[in-house]
């Protein structure tokens, strides 16, 4: 695992934000991605944003004093989006992550316009990025990477999420970028003492095996701010994460999730 576990979550509320920064929360995403996702993700139970390139400003400011960064996820790459990564750095993002692209001519146009002037995280979420993820690995600019599970699981017509895991993409994803000397984190996690089908710890144990060294806080983060175990949730996750571990319990996940797809 990488000396650092970074927690990211969504959020452009700037006073839950501020919360989040003081409980321990690493990074703050707001996020702009909107082209295309309602209908890649139509009929999914999954988060479509409604934030605006003015909450980054907001959020900005809001967690100036605290040790926490900004991270704006754009829309896809294109010519006419290059407004908005110069508007997202103009009000006070630290880095950028790039979604759904499919080539490594991409992912050098973006670098390229970017230039260096913020941390770059590329979302790779589509089962053509996968393949070709030794030829982006290999593009000569700075990047970390983050393997989103949402879109990817969608586009290879899986039932859980969780299979791009259990079913070993995750690990070619992990390899890869450890043959290359990338950093990387994998999909998101809820709360360590949520009721859910797929239990955090089991996917937290994954990210220890993979080497991972982020991870996205899911919507079931929210309920912590309101019953104020916030900060004492991210402890938790964060000693859970320091942890010796000789048992992934792998055989275990595999089989929850099994039961989930069928």
């Amino acid at each position: 695992m990488a000396s650092k576990f970074t927690l990211i979550i969504i959020e452009n509320d700037p006073l839950r934000a501020f919360s989040a920064a003081l409980a321990g929360i690493d990074t703050i995403m707001v996020d702009l991605e909107k082209l295309g996702k309602p209908e890649r993700q139509a009929g999914v139970n999954s988060f479509i944003s409604s934030h605006h390139l003015s909450d980054i400003a907001a959020v900005s400011d809001a967690i100036n004093n605290t040790k926490a960064s900004v991270l704006v996820r754009t829309d896809p790459y294109s010519l006419d989006m290059h407004y908005q990564i110069d508007a997202a750095i103009d009000m006070g993002a630290t880095q950028l992550m790039l979604p759904m692209f499919r080539s490594a001519a991409t992912v050098r146009d973006f670098l390229e316009y970017v230039s260096g002037r913020l941390q770059v995280i590329l979302l790779v979420e589509t089962v053509t990025a996968l393949a070709r993820l030794p030829e982006i690995l290999s593009t000569d600019y700075d990047f970390s990477l983050h393997l989103g599970l949402n879109d990817l699981h969608l586009e290879c017509k899986l039932t859980s999420m969780f299979e791009v895991v259990t079913g070993g993409l995750a690990e070619y994803f992990a390899t890869c970028c450890q043959r290359h000397s990338r950093t990387f984190g994998i999909g998101g996690v809820g709360r360590l003492n949520s009721n859910l089908r797929v239990p955090a710890e089991l996917i937290l144990l994954q990210h220890l095996r993979l080497g991972s060294s982020s991870v996205l806080l899911s919507r079931d983060w929210k309920g912590a701010y309101h019953d104020n175990s916030l900060a004492r949730e991210v402890i938790q996750l964060k000693e859970l994460m320091q942890k010796k571990v000789f048992d992934y319990k792998t055989n275990e996940l595999f089989d929850i999730v099994s039961s989930i797809s069928g």
